[in-house]
């Protein structure tokens, strides 16, 4: 399995966690070396349901919508460049509903830099770069 990290972006208009996200949060686990959660529900919101399946949980105040969490996530990820890919969710979907690792075992001999999950014609509630993808990023600055 190539080294994978999760950055999951979540928020909650009632300011808990729902127990859909704790079930996708479980679903995915397996298939992380890191996995980072960060609400964009405010402050104090209790954490204590994610954090058996993520290595950190925080919470942050709602600005940015997922991508501000996403770069929050990327800047508390250790090296990140020792990561093979980086996966972006969020909370948009339930699930899972099946095993997730035909999906990642596709996606790992795809040869693909970028590839997106989607429900919905919207922007995918699942983004995976690999470390190539960085790269090529790299050489253009």
């Amino acid at each position: 399995m190539p080294k994978r990290a999760i950055l999951f972006a979540s928020y909650s208009r009632k300011g808990i966690v729902d127990s859909y996200v704790v079930s996708l949060l479980r679903g995915v686990r397996d298939y992380a070396d890191t996995i980072i959660f960060v609400s964009a529900s405010g402050g104090g919101l209790d954490l204590s349901c994610v954090s058996p399946y993520c290595d950190m949980a925080i919470s942050r105040e709602n600005v940015g919508y997922d991508f501000k969490s996403w770069h929050v996530g990327l800047e508390l990820l250790q090296r990140p460049e020792e990561y093979d890919q980086i996966v972006l969710m969020n909370d948009s979907v339930f699930g899972p509903l099946y095993g997730l690792g035909s999906v990642f075992e596709w996606l790992n001999r795809s040869g693909l830099d970028c590839a997106s999950l989607s429900s919905s014609n919207e922007l995918g509630y699942c983004l995976l770069y690999t470390s190539d993808a960085a790269d090529e990023r790299s050489s253009v600055d």
